[in-house]
């Protein structure tokens, strides 16, 4: 039998009736996570490395921040959000997902740092340079 079960916080979920937003609410953002991840163990996704299951989540995880930026602040959505919404428009989630697991000592991690070397460089000139105050 394959089967997946996802358990969820209750912390995770909107409180009944709360109409107000709270700063540094990420609410929505953990429960697509959950859900994304969830699907990481299942058909196409079963075949992928580490890796590659790590960038579909930055990837979702991005998309988000950049869709649910408009309704939410707070320091993290006005300071760190920004980072990775831009990162994903500028096309770096893969290689930011490789730099992540450089250290992991896959060899199929290094090869693809070695291939990728100027990817690898221009990520770290786009962030060394990022303007976190806009």
């Amino acid at each position: 039998r394959n089967s997946v079960t996802i358990n969820l916080d209750a912390t995770a979920l909107p409180e009944e009736g709360e109409l107000e937003k709270q700063p540094n609410d990420f609410k929505t953002i953990s429960l697509i996570l959950t859900l994304n991840s969830g699907m990481g163990l299942t058909g196409k996704n079963k075949k992928k490395n580490e890796v590659e299951l790590f960038h579909g989540n930055i990837e979702t995880v991005c998309s988000s921040l950049e869709e649910l930026k408009k309704e939410n602040f707070g320091l993290y959505w006005d300071y760190f959000a920004p980072y990775f919404i831009e990162m994903k428009n500028k096309g770096y989630t893969e290689t930011f997902s490789y730099i992540v697991y450089a250290s992991s000592g896959e060899k199929y991690v290094k090869k693809w740092i070695d291939k990728n070397n100027e990817l690898v460089n221009s990520f770290y000139d786009w962030s060394s340079g990022y303007e976190w105050e806009k």
